[in-house]
């Protein structure tokens, strides 16, 4: 979607916009980060506008008082006898004049306008990208001072200046976030790409976040404080309570919520694994994902097994030997492709 035009968004700020033009803003800025961030700083803008910016009527009220003006102001009579003018000229000038002196305000509020626009632009926030790749994990911290552990194959983008309104981020893929306590200022994590991404709003907390999980749904856990699930369209913003997961699915948008063990969930930040009966196939894509490899499974019965295990900063190796005593499975492993072979669940 295109930038609105600057009379909408005029119009959007100070509180006079119709149901249809809120839409077309909110929509515009919920599509990027960027374009939030420039709406926020739209906002304080208009806080912080002169007093003596132009000041406006409705057209129909500017022209009607200008009328009345000129009636009012008629030049008393000369003691000369002129044919007086017609009726419909003396309207068209009137309406002429006042639709002059409209425009000059118009204009007048145009350059206030740009001029206030430029300050934005040259104010251009800078987004920062931070990236992993297979097998990496890292560990990172925010202009506000929040800490963030990315998983491996994910991606977070970041302002280098956090705006006044806001502290808005982006997430593909996995973190573990720890947020600093700001009141005045929401944390907001935009779960995904897209202006339909729905977004974990959050004023001081420990949580992760996965923006697809195994089954393609984003998944958030929340360990300490609270936070607020929020999905385009819908009005509920679904608060989370410590030990609680939600999942969302974005193809049927539907959220589910039940507790869990947090462990499971965030021990990857500190390269622990931690299953209680997971099956197998949910079991295979976190080894994937920890490891960096690909697992091929053969025996589809396999995948139905479940597993309960705990696995402290344990290479490969360890895992798949575990595996093998536990389902009588066999593997080979070559570069980073495993595949497992016979087996059965027990």
């Amino acid at each position: 979607m295109e930038t609105p035009d600057w009379p909408l968004l005029a119009r959007y700020l100070a509180g006079e916009a119709d149901e249809q033009t809120q839409r077309t803003v909110e929509q515009w800025a919920a599509e990027s980060p960027a374009n939030a961030t420039e709406l926020a700083n739209l906002r304080r803008l208009w806080a912080d506008r002169p007093a003596s910016r132009p000041t406006f009527k409705p057209l129909a009220e500017t022209w009607a008082g200008i009328a009345a003006q000129l009636e009012t102001e008629k030049p008393a009579p000369k003691t000369i006898s002129l044919r007086p003018l017609p009726t419909r000229r003396k309207s068209q000038l009137v309406w002429r004049v006042a639709a002059a002196v409209a425009l000059l305000a118009l204009i007048g509020w145009g350059g206030y306008w740009y001029q206030r626009h430029n300050q934005v632009v040259n104010q251009a926030v800078v987004w920062k990208k931070t990236e992993t790749q297979a097998k990496q994990r890292l560990k990172l911290t925010l202009p506000d001072g929040s800490r963030v552990w990315l998983n491996a194959n994910s991606r977070l983008e970041y302002p280098e200046t956090f705006s006044e309104a806001n502290r808005e981020v982006q997430l593909v893929g996995e973190a573990y976030f720890e947020v600093a306590h700001r009141p005045t200022q929401p944390f907001l994590v935009r779960a995904g790409a897209g202006g339909q991404a729905p977004t974990v709003r959050v004023l001081g907390t420990k949580f992760n976040l996965n923006t697809t999980n195994d089954e393609g749904q984003v998944e958030t856990v929340l360990a300490e404080g609270k936070v607020a699930f929020e999905v385009p369209g819908q009005a509920a913003n679904n608060p989370l309570a410590p030990n609680e997961l939600l999942a969302f699915d974005p193809q049927t948008q539907q959220i589910e919520k039940h507790q869990v063990d947090v462990a499971e969930y965030t021990g990857w930040k500190d390269g622990q694994l931690t299953f209680k009966n997971e099956t197998m196939r949910r079991v295979v894509r976190r080894l994937e994902r920890f490891y960096g490899v690909d697992i091929e499974v053969q025996n589809p019965n396999l995948l139905r097994c479940r597993i309960t295990a705990n696995f402290n900063n344990q290479p490969i190796t360890n895992v798949l030997d575990y595996l093998k005593t536990l389902t009588q499975a066999d593997y080979q492993m070559q570069n980073e492709q495993v595949k497992l072979s016979g087996g059965k669940c027990k």
